[in-house]
């Protein structure tokens, strides 16, 4: 039996190939057994970089600027296959080979933001710090603490599109808060938390988690931005409106089907249900009758996904190697479900956006094959980038390879 991956530009074609240090092989219909997995084929397991280029033979990744042009301009080594950046390496000049690596503290970075003018780069670590080096000579200028580790530790930092602010997201540390006191241990209780705090902000064990913060690039200045996404995996910038846009996990143990994932935008002082409820006022059973003030004030995501699809990443598209209709759309990975009877995500789809930037809600398979059966799959997205070229990149690391999509006109130039 042949299984296939495939990628939907509607009758246009494509070719998809994975990317190796081995001559490059293009896949379209083949037996997932025979798919690549070169030693030197690394996972992109923290997500999607603002843009990277290709991967060398030592199992580095390589990272472009859209804006600057710049041809690299950092290196993120995963050493140990086990998907953290183990190590930062800054190259000033290829074609000198000047290579120095970072100050120390480097490792296990799990996500890297570029400024919008090329000169810093932020990696944000498992264990919630966030550093600042300059480019032009690889020393860290600021180190400070976005939060601390736990069940689903800081996933994703980016730029603001000025520059001005860092957005962090930082997961919940729990399903779904279980072991949260029942009230804030502070005077007055929940009155004066509530009197105090953002809309929706969890206190105890989850106390500044299951949030978006932002804060100065120098790390001061901290602010709540949302409260209540449970897991937000990933952040891309719209362009078309400069707003932040997360990926949604949401909790588990309430059914195949319930609660829905989710992609939204993120505008500030809004509060998205975590733990209490989930997609408007539906309240989680498990914490009934606890915050009735919150019922009516949860906001709607803008795309609903399928329970537990465990979306990861999302990319904006800005390319031009797609048809004229993909600008402006995103691609999001769905990893797929680990406790779902039938098995659901496994694929790259694409959120629809109108001329305007707004989304439609609704979202279309683009990069599918991955399932076998209900009991097998081989290969499980994680992250997408825009390369230079315009091209997507995806990861998958139930197989370990990284792909490269691109469109490829027809004779009748579609």
């Amino acid at each position: 039996m042949k299984h296939v991956l495939a990628a939907f530009f509607g009758i246009v074609c494509l070719t998809a190939t994975a990317i190796a240090a081995s001559p490059t092989v293009t896949v379209t219909v083949r037996n997932p057994i025979d798919m690549p997995r070169p030693s030197e084929t690394i996972v992109l397991q923290a997500g999607e970089l603002r843009r990277f280029l290709t991967v060398d033979d030592v199992r580095r990744i390589h990272i472009r600027d859209g804006k600057s042009g710049q041809e690299l301009l950092v290196q993120a080594v995963d050493t140990n296959d086990d998907g953290v950046f183990e190590e930062l390496i800054f190259q000033a000049d290829i074609a000198a080979k000047e290579i120095r690596k970072f100050d120390e503290h480097t490792a296990h970075i799990s996500s890297l933001a570029l400024s919008p003018d090329a000169q810093q780069v932020v990696g944000c670590g498992k264990d919630g710090t966030l550093r600042l080096w300059d480019l032009a000579t690889g020393k860290e200028v600021r180190r400070f603490t976005g939060e601390a580790r736990n069940l689903h530790c800081v996933h994703c930092v980016r730029f603001s599109p000025d520059g001005k602010r860092l957005l962090l997201s930082v997961g919940s540390g729990s399903n779904v808060a279980l072991d949260m006191f029942p009230e804030p241990l502070i005077k007055g209780g929940l009155q004066a938390w509530i009197k105090s705090q953002p809309l929706g902000a969890a206190w105890d064990t989850e106390e500044r988690r299951a949030d978006v913060l932002s804060y100065d690039p120098d790390g001061k200045n901290e602010k709540i931005v949302a409260t209540g996404l449970r897991n937000c995996a990933g952040i891309a910038i719209q362009p078309a409106t400069g707003l932040p846009w997360c990926v949604v996990n949401e909790r588990d143990e309430l059914g195949d089907n319930t609660p829905f994932e989710y992609a939204t935008a993120v505008k500030d002082n809004v509060f998205y249900g975590w733990p209490w409820y989930y997609i408007g006022s539906n309240e989680d059973p498990r914490h009934k009758g606890a915050r009735p003030d919150l019922k009516a004030k949860v906001t709607i995501p803008d795309v609903l996904m399928q329970a537990h699809s465990a979306p990861l990443q999302i990319v904006f598209y800005d390319g031009k190697d797609f048809p004229a209709d993909y600008t402006g759309s995103a691609f999001v990975t769905m990893h797929g479900s680990w406790n779902r009877a039938q098995r659901t995500g496994y694929k790259v789809v694409r959120l629809l956006f109108d001329g305007a930037g707004k989304p439609t809600g609704e979202y279309e398979d683009f990069m599918t094959g991955f399932v076998i059966s209900d009991k097998q799959v081989w290969g499980r997205p994680v992250g997408v980038a825009v390369a230079q070229d315009g091209s997507l990149f995806v990861t998958e690391d139930g197989n370990g390879t990284i792909w490269r999509v691109s469109h490829q006109r027809t004779s009748s130039g579609n």
